[in-house]
């Protein structure tokens, strides 16, 4: 249906953006790239940064979970560098540094509470849950959160590895 809606409106930037996510979804991540980068390759009018900085988004995304894990921190670089404030770009750039250095997660970690700061929706509550648990030394209870958390969205698989490693090791 997307391919659809982009031979009607080639030049519709978001149509390309919802194919790139299905792609992804699908496990397609070279064709959602490919999505991304047809997507920037329009241009954009004034007002729609928005949708510039998510098909930047959208393509690390899909370069995360294809392991292409210095291009994926890139592009998240890239998005962070216009705006500070989006949670799920932090989120995701935490993910990747933790992947690229599971041994030092403290870089990844700064990462991941920047973008519990900023993030809101149903998501985020068993995360901020599982912060809490860890500041009152209920490590058990709090992986266990991160783990609920991580069923929502794959950015957040890593940390609870890192975090399931770290209680078992203890």
């Amino acid at each position: 249906q997307h391919t659809l809606a982009i031979r009607a409106d080639p030049r519709n930037s978001s149509y390309l953006l919802n194919r790139a996510m299905t792609q992804r979804a699908l496990g397609r991540f070279d064709d959602g790239v490919r999505d991304c980068d047809a997507g920037l390759a329009l241009g954009f009018q004034p007002g729609e940064e928005w949708l510039r900085l998510r098909l930047v988004y959208e393509s690390a995304r899909c370069k995360y979970a294809n392991r292409k894990l210095g291009d994926a921190l890139q592009d998240v670089d890239a998005v962070l560098a216009e705006n500070r404030e989006d949670g799920w770009a932090w989120l995701l750039r935490g993910a990747i540094k933790l992947q690229i250095n599971p041994r030092q997660p403290e870089s990844a970690l700064k990462d991941y509470l920047k973008g519990f700061g900023l993030t809101t929706g149903e998501l985020m509550q068993p995360l901020r849950q599982a912060l809490y648990f860890l500041r009152e030394e209920s490590s058990e209870y709090a992986v266990a959160k991160i783990e609920e958390a991580a069923k929502h969205d794959d950015a957040l698989e890593p940390l609870a590895k890192h975090f399931r490693q770290e209680l078992a090791a203890a």
